[in-house]
């Protein structure tokens, strides 16, 4: 069973919109469509890409990045504007980052280990591996010497303290790159359907900036 959801997010709209009420009308055959039917189509429906995953790698990797990025940004702004309550609240998005982090290296472990890959791409894989076991290990001692010192950190352990917070926002930047690098250059657990040499056209609309839309891939 299959059921038009993802279109009534589209960006553009399309040429069968016609106000509210058709859109209060998907939204209610949608419903319907999932109560008649099973469990294995609502989240085909709603987490497609999380069920075509052949390791959950890709989708926890976001987290310590978001949380280690805003806790080096909220950190050098309290110190900067020295506002202790900003750097409270880093220090939580740090403990945060690296609590993710941990089960994020132990997946990315785990798929070096069982996704196919080549010789050359092992070789930037094993970096990307080590890399990653070093972002985990400079936001382990970042957390306890947070977890110990609170917010006493003054003078030449706060600069030591900031370097090393650098070092790790340095370290994850490489570490993403190269996971990045993998994947859009070798299509690394990528399975991607064949793209026709012709070419789709679609347009997003219908009106005079229709035109303007009108665009081939």
């Amino acid at each position: 069973m299959a059921f038009d959801f993802y279109p009534l997010f589209s960006v553009h709209g399309n040429a069968d919109d016609h106000g509210l009420i058709d859109m209060v009308s998907s939204w209610l055959a949608f419903f319907e469509g999932m109560a008649g039917g099973n469990g294995g189509d609502f989240w085909l429906v709603i987490l497609p890409g999380l069920l075509a995953l052949k390791n959950i790698h890709p989708v926890l990797v976001h987290f310590p990045i978001a949380f280690f990025s805003a806790f080096f940004v909220l950190d050098t702004a309290g110190v900067i504007a020295r506002k202790p309550a900003w750097r409270s609240n880093a220090g939580l998005m740090l403990y945060a980052g690296t609590i993710t982090a941990l089960p994020t290296v132990l997946a990315g472990w785990y798929a070096a280990n069982t996704v196919g890959h080549s010789a050359e791409v092992h070789i930037i894989m094993e970096r990307h591996e080590y890399l990653a076991f070093s972002v985990f290990f400079l936001a382990f001692i970042l957390t306890a010497w947070r977890i110990w010192a609170g917010n006493t950190l003054r003078g030449v352990a706060n600069g030591f303290f900031m370097a090393l917070s650098a070092l790790l926002i340095t370290v994850l930047t490489f570490t993403a790159d190269l996971g990045g690098y993998m994947v859009y250059r070798f299509g690394v657990a990528v399975q991607a359907e064949g793209v026709s040499e012709s070419g789709h056209h679609h347009d997003h609309g219908d009106g005079p900036e229709q035109e303007d839309h009108d665009h081939m891939h």
